[in-house]
């Protein structure tokens, strides 16, 4: 026999996993070149690849073509990283905006053009900016970024070598200051990138180079997506059993124990007699229960299930999808829920296989209909299908 309780448990197990995976939060930094589109090229590879948990946040906004793009982000034209650290610039900006899961940073071409600075100065800039970023967020994944190339017939010999020299420096700067909690990427963008071809002005990208910047950025970003999600399920999978576990916070409900003299068929049979007066109330969490109007909906084909074996409408039972007798807790399937009268839900491995994100309509349903469901178990009092 299978108890309406226990299918409750095991719906609400598969909302719980579904829910697991949350929005990831990326922030683009750096200067005027952060601020171009490469960001919204980005974007689309990502959703376009299945992936789209993901918010792009910052205190700046640029106006990139494309559809559902978003538009947040933190590059500020002419600045420089040595200016950011001494002013302090970034720990504004940060406790400004949610908290940052992804950091996608390039920031120097400034420091070289404009402010000449030695790339030991630069570098102990960004030890400083590094430091602000974990300290808003210590698990923060940071994609470092070398320069883009400068076109030498625009650009002094100095700042044109300044670049490949801070390069140097940032290639193996960024793995050095990568920890277990908050890894550090080295993203290369100087290679394969043409200062002549793949930009306005000899240093900023257009359309051709913020393609390129996006298929940069899209491999680190992809996997530091995938690492967060894979850490948030392992983190739901390790909860304690208790308050704000699914399988705890549903009661389960207790037989009633059988009277002196009557045989366990008799009990079963006197059970499943629809009562007349009106149930207990459930003392299931007050979340788990809904009216009964909205428990037929959840369950649609319960009621015509109901309707053809005699039940009476409106009566617990009449809701209740038909089961085998013979059926176990164990053989109770998501497909042959479905050959019962009721719809299966579509399972995160599906979701996962397909490329799908967790989004729409359909977690709405399951979640309703699983309520209903567990507080239909809580109102029947454990009775047996």
């Amino acid at each position: 026999m299978v108890k309406l309780g226990a299918l409750a448990l095991g719906l609400l197990s598969v909302v719980a996993e579904v829910s697991a995976q949350r929005t990831v939060n990326i922030m683009p930094f750096g200067a005027s070149i952060v601020s171009r589109c490469w960001r919204a090229n980005l974007q689309t590879k990502l959703r376009d690849n299945g992936i789209s948990n993901f918010n792009f946040i910052g205190t700046q906004k640029s106006t990139c073509g494309g559809t559902n793009i978003d538009q947040d982000h933190e590059g500020h034209p002419g600045s420089l990283a040595t200016d950011y650290a001494a002013k302090g610039n970034l720990t504004t900006w940060l406790n400004a905006i949610d908290k940052p899961d992804i950091i996608l940073m390039l920031l120097g071409t400034n420091d070289v053009l404009l402010g000449k600075k030695p790339v030991a100065e630069v570098l102990a800039a960004y030890d400083i900016l590094i430091d602000q970023m974990r300290q808003r967020n210590s698990k923060v994944r940071l994609m470092f970024s070398n320069l883009l190339p400068l076109d030498p017939a625009r650009w002094p010999k100095a700042g044109v070598d300044g670049i490949v020299a801070l390069n140097t420096a940032i290639q193996q700067y960024a793995p050095s200051k990568s920890t277990r909690d908050s890894p550090v990427v080295f993203v290369d963008n100087f290679s394969g990138f043409d200062a002549v071809a793949d930009t306005t002005d000899g240093e900023h990208p257009n359309d051709a180079g913020n393609v390129k910047m996006a298929n940069k950025f899209y491999g680190p970003t992809r996997d530091a997506i995938k690492a967060i999600d894979d850490a948030t399920d392992d983190a739901s999978a390790a909860a304690p059993k208790g308050k704000g576990n699914a399988e705890a916070d549903v009661q389960k409900p207790t037989p009633s124990p059988t009277p002196s003299g009557q045989t366990q068929s008799q009990s079963q049979s006197l059970s499943q007699t629809p009562s007349t007066t009106a149930p207990a109330k459930s003392s299931a969490p007050a979340a788990a229960v809904l009216a009964p109007s909205a428990a037929s909906a959840a369950v649609p084909s319960a009621s015509a299930s109901a309707s053809s074996s005699g039940s009476a409408p409106g009566s617990p039972t009449s809701l209740v999808p038909s089961v085998s007798p013979t059926a176990s807790s164990s053989s109770l399937t998501p497909a042959k829920a479905t050959a019962a009268g009721s719809q299966a839900a579509p399972t995160p491995s599906s979701l996962a296989s397909s490329g799908s994100s967790i989004s729409g309509a359909w977690p709405v349903r399951l979640i309703r209909s699983v309520k209903s469901v567990a507080s239909l178990a809580a109102l029947q009092g454990g009775r047996e299908l």
